[in-house]
């Protein structure tokens, strides 16, 4: 029985249900936001996550995969991360929502993916404002780490890719305002300015880079 299997276990053997905590707000795209964004799941989320994949799983019908194979590639679906070790808070009730509908729980799903702070007008899967601030977060903190790393150059560092560089690519790309981007868009965005900051660094090799974008096309 595999860590998550137990904690499901642990779970499902409790009188109580297990609480689904709100997500809390964040106001900003700043240090709070990405300290918050990047908190990874606690034990108890983790067990909630495993115990309704295992109920989704038994709903489905003719599957040939185990479940173990089968919840990862569902997590990958529904938040692009295929180990729970590696997601965090912004990531939780897409999670929840998405295995609730998969168990035959439409009405709590749909309860559940209200929760998650969809953009209004937006139907696009997993647009939420928390995914957007994630990604907007952790596009800054790359800038950041950047410049921090460009400083202690021995030699004459190259000019930095700055946020006024992001707002060039996003104004070339997608013709609009970044406060405009989808969630998916950001995070896009997000690979494309890590390909550059690498190309600028001279790390990696070219042939490495893109990859994540090439993959999604």
């Amino acid at each position: 029985m595999t860590t998550l299997e137990r904690l499901a276990a642990i779970a499902a053997s409790k009188n109580k249900p297990v609480e689904i905590l709100p997500i809390r707000k964040v106001k900003r795209w700043d240090d709070e936001a990405l300290n918050w964004s990047t908190t990874l799941l606690s034990n108890t989320q983790k067990a909630l996550i495993a115990q309704l994949a295992a109920k989704a799983y038994k709903a489905q019908k003719y599957l040939d995969v185990t479940l173990e194979e089968w919840r990862r590639d569902e997590q990958e679906i529904a938040c692009g991360k295929r180990s729970l070790k590696s997601c965090n808070q912004t990531h939780f009730l897409s999670l929840v929502a998405h295995f609730q509908a998969l168990a035959g729980e439409a009405t709590q799903s749909k309860n559940t993916w209200s929760r998650t702070g969809r953009v209004k007008g937006s139907t696009i899967l997993h647009d939420t404002h928390e995914n957007r601030k994630t990604a907007m977060a952790n596009i800054m903190q790359e800038l950041d780490d950047h410049k921090a790393r460009l400083a202690k150059w021995k030699t004459e560092p190259p000019a930095p890719i700055t946020y006024p560089y992001v707002l060039a690519i996003v104004k070339n790309q997608h013709k609009k305002p970044i406060e405009e981007l989808t969630a998916a868009q950001l995070q896009r965005l997000l690979f494309t300015v890590v390909n550059r900051i690498t190309a600028r660094e001279g790390r990696g090799h070219p042939k490495d880079r893109n990859k994540s974008q090439r993959r999604r096309k």
